[in-house]
């Protein structure tokens, strides 16, 4: 569990993503989905599915991307150990550097632009979020009634945009290990 008071070691700290990100990894090989989105005619019962696996998925992976102060965090995470290892694992800083980079990236973009009512462009992140206060963790009318008005936009943003950040969280996790087997970070 993350626990936003307790300030782990670097080392627990990525044991700690390491561990839940495999825990996610058994929790969603029970949601798998296809990821593809039927844009004409009704959605059938396996698009329901698909659709309700990414929910899920998504639920289950903000506390890696979205809440900065949790310890398992991506983001902080890759910040403390560029601070730990800047001028002592030149290899280790400059991996966590570009891995901190692609993250935000991926985070941040998505390949299918969104135009909100009133002509604004929503960012990727942006309109997960909305996602997810919304409806599945709050119950927040406002990014509700964006998500609603956008439904086959924020369902083609969302299979494109969810595959990508599981990918960099996946690669990222395995750094990790290597890194703990290497013992790149004290106890």
């Amino acid at each position: 569990m993350c626990d936003r008071k307790l300030k782990l070691p670097l080392r627990l700290q990525v044991q700690n993503f390491v561990d839940l990100y495999q825990e996610y990894e058994e929790i969603t090989e029970l949601l798998p989905y296809e990821n593809s989105v039927t844009i004409i005619g009704a959605p059938n019962p396996a698009e329901q599915r698909n659709h309700i696996a990414r929910l899920l998925r998504l639920t289950l992976i903000r506390k890696f991307i979205f809440q900065a102060s949790d310890v398992c965090n991506m983001v902080r995470i890759l910040d403390e150990i560029i601070e730990f290892t800047e001028g002592v694992e030149p290899e280790v800083c400059e991996s966590a550097r570009l891995g901190k980079s692609e993250l935000l990236r991926r985070i941040e973009s998505s390949p299918v632009k969104i135009r909100h009512p009133g002509g604004l462009d929503k960012l990727a992140h942006s309109t997960v979020r909305d996602v997810l206060y919304g409806s599945l963790l709050h119950g927040d009318t406002d990014k509700r009634d964006r998500v609603d008005s956008l439904s086959i936009e924020a369902e083609i943003m969302l299979a494109t945009w969810l595959p990508d950040i599981e990918d960099i969280l996946r690669i990222a996790k395995n750094e990790f290990i290597c890194w703990l087997e290497q013992g790149k970070f004290p106890n």
